[in-house]
């Protein structure tokens, strides 16, 4: 706090200097220095750029402009914000993800690297799309390469519909969306905060996305239920029924739905199933799977975004495990699931897939080397 209150000293004797480009970027340098930020120079560019509207060439090369008082005591307040060591997206309420500019506050966390690589697997592996603009080599996988999707959507017509768990601020949902525009992309979220973001960024991006209040899968369970037409129980061995009788329980077995179809009178056999099972063919979700033990080892700026969205009860994979347990009942038949996990995490969660019923299981390391990714196909 001395340091800081320093520097604040040092801000407001530095106000008394002419008031160029050149001098207020010189003590936006010197401040974030003072406060142990590792990049001052660079951040203290994009702080000035942003507030002054001008490229940071142009902070050279004007660097004798005057700016107003306003101007100044702008970037004076979010200096010492990044100085309190406030991430800088949250200041600049702006970050790129997979060259998208995304809107971001204290109610979403900051789009990172990991989830970045993430969406870009989908994206590559589905429609050949561009390399992601920050790998300057393909991450390495712990299997063969996924297969072309440019090869199965000749033999479907029918548009790839994703599901984007926990969205947040919507970046994968849009980076999805823009990337293989005839998608149908639902983004869900439990926080309505956050679904405001993610509503904004949809609008500034021109992006037609699906965005749902939901408790993970809750706002797809039983919602716009539909008759299915059965004739014999054999045709509706592995479909999950959502009983509309308190007494009947949400069970695969073959001998229940034998006795429910008998009580269907007159010929008139159906279940009665939610709108969205087996609905999707990409489930991909960034959930919360950071342990409250780990949570408190973090870096000072991790503490400013929203802790809920971080941490997880079970060492970190309390929803790791309920949407890989959940999620088969929304996939198609060879749908995937997508989940970003944390570094030491990949042998609790291989006991989890072990108790269900998968075709593959693939695990993707991160630019540092950590298994960060995991793909489920059902």
């Amino acid at each position: 706090m001395r340091s800081l209150r320093m520097a604040e000293k040092n801000n407001d004797t530095k106000k008394m200097q002419k008031l160029t480009i050149r001098n207020i970027l010189k003590n936006t340098i010197d401040v974030l220095k003072t406060q142990g930020i590792i990049n001052a120079s660079f951040e203290a560019e994009l702080i000035c750029s942003h507030f002054l509207k001008i490229s940071r060439t142009d902070i050279y090369l004007e660097s004798e402009r005057l700016i107003t008082k306003q101007q100044a005591d702008i970037i004076n307040k979010a200096t010492l914000e990044r100085g309190n060591h406030k991430p800088l997206q949250y200041i600049l309420e702006t970050v790129y993800f997979y060259d998208i500019p995304i809107i971001v506050n204290e109610n979403v966390l900051i789009p990172r690297p990991e989830t970045e690589y993430m969406a870009d697997l989908i994206i590559k592996s589905f429609y050949h799309s561009k390399p992601l603009p920050c790998h300057s080599k393909p991450l390495p996988c712990h299997s063969k390469p996924l297969p072309c999707h440019s090869e199965r959507s000749e033999e479907s017509p029918q548009p790839l519909t994703i599901l984007d768990l926990c969205t947040g601020s919507g970046a994968i949902a849009i980076a999805l969306k823009k990337n293989i525009p005839s998608s149908i992309v639902y983004a869900a979220d439990i926080c309505e905060k956050a679904l405001e973001v993610a509503e904004q960024n949809t609008k500034n991006n021109n992006c037609e996305i699906n965005l749902l209040k939901s408790d993970l899968f809750d706002a797809f369970t039983d919602k716009q239920p539909r008759p299915v037409p059965v004739k014999s129980k054999d045709e509706v061995t592995f479909v999950p029924v959502i009983a509309r009788n308190e007494a009947i329980q949400n069970i695969f077995d073959k001998e229940w739905i034998a006795s429910f179809l008998a009580m269907t009178d007159g010929g008139k056999r159906f279940l009665i199933i939610s709108k969205y099972n087996n609905f999707f063919d990409i489930i991909i979700s960034n959930p919360p799977y950071i342990s409250e033990k780990d949570y408190e080892t973090l870096q000072p700026e991790l503490f400013f975004e929203p802790k809920k969205d971080l941490v997880a009860d079970n060492n970190g994979l309390f929803f790791i495990e309920k949407i890989i347990k959940e999620a088969k009942q929304y996939l198609k038949k060879d749908g995937l699931l997508y989940l970003e996990i944390g570094h030491n995490q990949i042998d609790e969660i291989k006991k989890i897939v072990k108790d269900i019923a998968y075709s593959e299981f693939t695990i993707y390391k991160d630019l540092s080397g950590k298994e960060r990714i995991v793909r489920i196909k059902f």
